[in-house]
């Protein structure tokens, strides 16, 4: 089953499909973007080698560590490991000013459920939540740096927006399901076609894409063309901000 409201990085196994199955079947009847992940997205540096463990990530939730084996301390090195490369793309984006260090908001926006549970998904969809806005914006800034739909932080900032303009100027943009399976994911044939109207995304979306492709294969050689000599240059200007982040 393939949905725009739902990403998995992870790899499904038998210990944990009935909870990733729960999951995915929760994010498409609610219409909740969600992400299921076992390491950051955008840079294969960060890698681990815990594998009995799952990530999920979805706005106005918590990040939620799920386990599935009774190793509680290589799990708890697992959890500490992760938040500090967190902690790491939060001060290389940028974001730390705005959002703090882990320390400041591990307590309140992190959830972590052992391999003890009995019901890890009830356990998840209720303990999950966030009620407090405000928490509800920084664990979406968190999402958006885990999943690398990397924002401009002196744009949308970490405070809540207090009007309807606002809101609209600092929105939080995340890829969906498909875009981000477009941009970390080897396309299914030799061409992919994005189409969109004017404004909705199709430009950062590749500017994403060809960073994925600088950052993790940097032997590659890229070309890219443009219907006008206008959007080849503010491409061209843009990319070298993409390539250092």
């Amino acid at each position: 089953m393939t949905s725009s409201f739902f990403f998995l990085q992870a790899e499904k196994n038998q210990v944990n499909y009935e909870f990733i199955e729960k999951v995915e079947r929760e994010a498409i009847q609610n219409r909740k973007q969600t992400y299921v992940i076992s390491k950051p997205l955008g840079d294969s540096r960060y890698t681990y080698s815990y594998d009995n463990a799952i990530v999920v990530l979805s706005p106005r939730r918590r990040i939620s560590f799920i386990d599935f084996s009774h190793d509680a301390e290589e799990f708890r090195d697992f959890v500490d490991d992760f938040l500090e490369d967190l902690g790491s793309i939060s001060d290389k984006y940028r974001y730390k000013e705005a959002i703090g260090r882990p320390r400041s908001w591990r307590k309140g926006l992190v959830l972590e459920i052992s391999g003890s549970d009995v019901n890890p998904f009830d356990t998840w969809n209720v303990e999950a939540r966030l009620e407090d806005p405000a928490k509800q914006r920084t664990a979406e800034l968190l999402v958006s740096l885990l999943t690398g739909s990397i924002n401009d932080i002196t744009r949308v900032g970490a405070d809540l927006p207090t009007n309807l303009l606002d809101r609209v100027k600092k929105k939080i943009l995340l890829f969906d399901g498909e875009q981000t399976r477009f941009v970390y994911e080897d396309p299914p044939g030799r061409t992919v076609r994005i189409q969109g109207l004017s404004g909705t995304g199709k430009t950062e979306l590749l500017l994403h894409k060809l960073r994925d492709v600088y950052v993790n294969e940097p032997e590659s050689k890229i070309a890219f063309t443009c219907h006008n000599r206008i959007l080849a240059d503010n491409l061209a200007k843009r990319i070298p901000d993409f390539s250092i982040l």
